[in-house]
């Protein structure tokens, strides 16, 4: 059911590949936003039922933006991680920033991400580019509920699998199986960073069992148990940890004070069946630890909303149109 979702991972050149016969692309990308606006963009009426940045860009036309010339998008396959991004997406997003600051007059260039764009667009700014760069050609970064330091709920996702968006009739435990291949749900896994000044928690127990607590720093061993050798290699070999601060201007909005997933509890025999949970604060996704990450950057600005969870901010024109207001200043 999911093989043209499913990757294939070689652990030894840490590479991974469709199955045989699939191509997946990232529609649209640079001087359209055909692939931002909505999931469903060849269909204007299943277009407004699936909007995804559709009002965000209205607005910004509105304000006088044109697409093509000053307000352009970048999407990813959000299956891959860290390493996928160092070879092909951050190279891509380097030269189309530098093609938008010449097109429009040497003017920095601002970036605005939700969820899994904020560590993606925060690794670009610490880990890819230079000081110099980013003070010649970023203006600021918005970011909306950026999953800084990942979720728990991808660990439970991971493990015993969870239901996708609320549809019962998917299989969880294939859709799990499938997405344990990819890249992107080990670097979305909570990481202990020892000498990262804002985390509040530490090495944290994040499942407990009837023969080990696992911490933080365990969840590969924890993957492995489970049976995601995939995920606990890439997880095992992750290099960058996408909570150091971008070096440039920050908005960062989120959420944190709705009930989150934080923890687990499962008997070792069972660690595959669905688990007890231990509840936080957060947005409902991702829990505060990885929201607040962006607290004491240098130069931030923070927003906190009130019960509006993760996914949602995508829908909340009042929210967007302060975006707007913000960019258009």
């Amino acid at each position: 059911m999911f093989d043209n979702i499913e990757l294939n991972y070689d652990a030894a050149t840490e590479s991974v590949t469709n199955n045989p016969g699939v191509e997946v692309q990232a529609p649209s990308y640079g001087a359209s936003v055909d692939a931002v606006e909505c999931l469903v963009p060849d269909s204007s009426k299943l277009c407004g039922m699936t909007s995804n940045w559709n009002h965000f860009i209205k607005a910004m036309q509105a304000k006088g933006y044109v697409v093509g010339k000053d307000l352009f998008s970048a999407p990813f396959d959000f299956r891959m991680g860290e390493k996928q991004f160092m070879k092909e997406d951050w190279p891509k997003l380097k030269a189309l920033v530098e093609e938008v600051y010449d097109l429009n007059n040497g003017t920095p260039v601002a970036f605005v991400s939700i969820s899994y764009g904020g560590p993606f667009g925060g690794a670009f700014l610490t880990d890819f580019v230079d000081e110099a760069w980013k003070a010649k050609y970023i203006d600021s970064f918005v970011s909306l509920s950026g999953v800084f330091n990942g979720a728990p709920m991808v660990a439970h996702q991971l493990i015993s699998g969870m239901p996708a968006y609320g549809l019962s009739w998917i299989d969880e435990v294939a859709l799990r199986d499938a997405m344990r291949s990819w890249p992107a749900f080990p670097w979305l896994l909570p990481t202990y960073v020892p000498d990262d000044p804002n985390d509040e928690g530490g090495d944290r127990i994040i499942m407990y069992t009837d023969v080990h607590n696992y911490t933080l720093s365990e969840l590969p061993e924890l993957l492995e148990a489970a049976g995601a050798t995939a995920a606990a290699d890439i997880k095992r070999k992750q290099k960058i940890a996408p909570v150091g601060d971008p070096g440039v201007k920050v908005h960062c909005w989120f959420t944190e004070d709705m009930p989150t997933e934080w923890g687990y509890y499962q008997a070792m025999e069972n660690i595959t069946a669905p688990p007890g949970i231990l509840y936080g604060v957060g947005d409902g996704t991702a829990d505060k630890s990885s929201l607040n990450r962006c607290e004491n950057w240098s130069n931030v600005e923070v927003r906190k909303f009130s019960n509006v969870s993760h996914s949602a901010y995508l829908g909340r024109e009042d929210i967007l149109d302060d975006v707007v207001a913000l960019l258009a200043q």
